[in-house]
């Protein structure tokens, strides 16, 4: 987690930890740093860390998490993401919000985009009321 911390922020900040007390407890944090966006941002480095180095094949991360995380650190997660061998899904509800860089990255790997209007999954909004004819 070090290294990519590292990688993230030229090594200027802390990086998270896990202390593993035995198969039920452990405790995961970031030291100096109790924040939503640090919680949520070492929660995506823990989880690349594990995808590349286990056979776990892909990972998946959604945009509750990722909105938390400062663009700029965002945006080198997601370079972070790029790189992997494996496969990296992740949902964003804003990606032209961030720099021309990112929306790039998103839409070179972009396997799916859905939208209101027919472009949702299967179609079709599940949650509307059907009106009776």
């Amino acid at each position: 987690m070090k290294q990519y911390t590292d990688y993230v922020y030229s090594g200027t900040k802390t990086s998270p930890k896990i202390d593993i007390i035995d198969s039920s407890h452990y405790t995961f944090y970031t030291p100096n740093d109790t924040g939503t966006g640090s919680l949520c941002r070492g929660l995506v480095i823990f989880d690349l860390v594990v995808l590349n180095n286990t056979k776990l094949p892909a990972v998946i991360h959604d945009t509750v998490i990722l909105k938390h995380i400062e663009d700029d650190t965002l945006e080198k997660l997601i370079e972070l993401y790029n790189n992997s061998p494996k496969q990296v899904f992740i949902a964003f509800d804003r990606d032209t919000t961030y720099s021309e860089k990112m929306q790039t990255i998103l839409n070179d790997s972009k396997v799916l985009k859905l939208s209101s209007g027919g472009n949702e999954l299967f179609g079709r909004a599940w949650n509307e009321i059907k009106k009776e004819e």
